[in-house]
């Protein structure tokens, strides 16, 4: 949670057991809700832990060759942190 904090506009918050992201306005998004997802409950009911599930890889942009395998596909609202 210290990373994405750095790097994105949100507040860790350590609340029942888990960790939360509070971002900007006051919505709090789960790290973890703790339910095993297909890809398309991922991209429906996305937590922090499904936003990074996907890695990027190196090389050209490529169309995905099956399902779930489309990173940054599955998003919450965590707006990047301006960088001026």
């Amino acid at each position: 949670m210290a990373c994405l904090a750095r790097h994105y506009r949100i507040e860790p918050v350590w609340r029942n057991q888990g960790w939360w992201a509070r971002v900007p306005g006051g919505s709090e998004i789960p790290y973890d809700d703790g339910g095993a997802k297909s890809p398309a409950q991922r991209i429906e009911h996305p937590d922090l832990e499904d936003m990074f599930a996907v890695p990027y890889r190196k090389g050209p942009l490529a169309i995905p060759e099956r399902e779930g395998d489309d990173p940054g596909r599955a998003r919450g609202y965590c707006p990047r942190r301006s960088r001026r």
